[in-house]
């Protein structure tokens, strides 16, 4: 607790060092008007539209990877259902199979009984 009130007690005295430091008045030039302001609020108001216009575009791109997200997990989805698609196929050929060799096993005169051959 006592780091965390240290900590905001040194950015308090640096927010207040910064303000004093640039304290300046400058002329800003808003294309048609000519403004006097400090120094210290055209710094910030020049930092807070930089944040502004990345939050704009870092959106964009965010919505860009959501699309292309959400497609790839629709892509996804349909390959993994004509996988399962594909293993039932599959499976049902291989119960065809083996039932057709049992069959065939059964009519030669084979079956699964025991036969004695001493009877």
């Amino acid at each position: 607790m006592r780091w965390k009130l240290l900590g905001i007690v040194i950015f308090a005295i640096l927010i207040a060092w910064f303000t004093l430091v640039n304290s300046t008045q400058v002329t800003v030039d808003f294309f048609v008007v000519k403004q006097p302001m400090n120094l210290v609020f055209v710094i910030l108001l020049s930092v807070l539209l930089g944040m502004c216009l990345m939050a704009v575009l870092w959106s964009a791109r965010s919505w860009r990877l959501a699309r292309a997200n959400r497609q790839l997990r629709q892509e996804l989805n349909e390959l993994r259902a004509g996988l399962a698609a594909a293993e039932d196929g599959l499976g049902s050929e291989i119960a065809e199979t083996a039932t057709g060799s049992e069959d065939e096993r059964t009519e030669g005169g084979v079956s699964g009984e025991h036969h004695d051959l001493y009877h």
